[in-house]
């Protein structure tokens, strides 16, 4: 979890690289480099580039989201649930697909704090709440 120094850390650098050449881009990243160096904070670099992906991202409008499947998906319906995504979020998708072997069938998708969950997994338990009430 990135402190609240490192999420306006990152910010900050996004926002002075905005409309820069590499060169620019390049010194501003040194700049906050040097920073955390100076706040004895260089095993945060990590968590700094992670968060400034994610501002990045956000402030872009795209969207980040992982599918799960027990099974490799189809490029069609890799396309299906990216065109989906993108319906429903109204921004550009980065979709990644992962091979999940413990579970049984269907897929789960996950992006931001949301969760799609067509696992037969989820649907056995959905089954079992109205079957017991």
């Amino acid at each position: 979890m990135a402190t609240k120094f490192i999420q306006r850390l990152a910010e900050a650098a996004y926002r002075a690289s905005i409309n820069k050449q590499k060169r620019e881009i390049d010194a501003i990243a040194e700049r906050a480099l040097s920073l955390l160096k100076t706040k004895r904070m260089l095993g945060k670099t990590g968590d700094f580039f992670t968060q400034l992906a994610l501002v990045r991202r956000r402030e872009e409008g795209i969207v980040e989201a992982v599918v799960e499947s027990r099974y490799p998906l189809s490029s069609g319906e890799l396309k299906a649930i990216k065109d989906f995504l993108k319906r429903t979020t109204r921004r550009d998708v980065i979709l990644t697909a992962v091979e999940r072997r413990d579970l049984l069938g269907g897929f789960r998708v996950r992006y931001d704090d949301v969760v799609f969950d067509a696992t037969v997994d989820a649907q056995l338990k959905q089954l079992a709440q109205h079957v017991t009430s």
